[in-house]
């Protein structure tokens, strides 16, 4: 039985912050890709940079229906791109000129940021996670 004194929901700036003072950080997954690798929210790679930098466990928590026999090639490969207009106004796009704004929807985190991966079977390390998916995906 997993007891749990305390959580709290940090965005990726702040994480920096406070690195020093976890133990363990969870992440939810958009997708985990048949190499290991995960897709997370747009920010999550600076939080994996950053466990990493800290050796603090990265811990993905997605079900088993997030499997993907997908493998990506580069950051940008099943990547969605958000409108800018999101972020700016009508009237900061009246003075901004000359600018090209990408804003990612999604952050490819490769398998070596991951320390453990939790679905509804089960915990996984990244490097057995190839079994899983030989378990639920047939080759045709």
């Amino acid at each position: 039985m997993l007891l749990c004194t305390e959580f709290t929901k940090l965005s990726s700036v702040t994480f920096f912050l406070i690195e020093l003072f976890l133990k363990n950080s969870f992440k939810g997954a958009h997708s985990i890709m048949a190499n290991g690798g995960i897709l997370g929210t747009s920010g999550c790679l600076l939080v994996a940079l950053a466990c990493k930098a800290h050796l603090v466990p990265m811990i993905v928590v997605g079900g088993i229906y997030k499997l993907t026999p997908k493998v990506p090639f580069e950051q940008d490969t099943y990547n969605d791109l958000i409108n800018p207009g999101v972020i700016f106004n009508e009237t900061a796009e009246e003075k901004i000129e000359n600018i090209d704004v990408v804003i990612p929807g999604f952050d490819y985190i490769a398998p070596e940021y991951v320390t453990l991966y939790v679905t509804n079977l089960g915990e996984h390390t990244p490097a057995y996670i190839y079994r899983v998916f030989s378990e639920y995906y047939v080759k045709q």
